[in-house]
């Protein structure tokens, strides 16, 4: 059996999925820096600069953290990640995402 990867790098005709790198704040700031993404969301300053590195740092300390790409136009649309992964019960819960309103 292989390994569960928190990170992979994956995709087929409409997305790709690739790992979060530190080096991406800026581009994945502007998907997120749309106030009307996080409008219900609990954390709805989430858009702002401050906050979002915030987010964006915790983001990279989970180690679960993606980046999700539209696969036609090569365009980040935003992104996800894996995280309280329990391998003796087979379990990984994937949230902390939000997509560009376009998608």
């Amino acid at each position: 059996m292989q390994p569960f990867l928190l990170q992979p790098s994956i995709g087929n005709e409409l997305v790709r999925v690739q790992p979060l790198r530190a080096g991406d704040f800026d581009r994945l700031h502007a998907v997120a820096s749309d106030l009307l993404i996080w409008e219900q969301h609990p954390n709805p300053d989430r858009w702002q600069r401050a906050v979002f590195e915030n987010w964006f740092r915790g983001a990279l300390e989970s180690g679960g953290a993606l980046l999700v790409f539209d696969a036609a136009s090569d365009t980040l649309i935003g992104s996800s990640r894996f995280y309280d992964y329990d391998p003796a019960a087979s379990v990984v819960l994937i949230g902390y995402t939000f997509l560009a309103r376009s998608h």
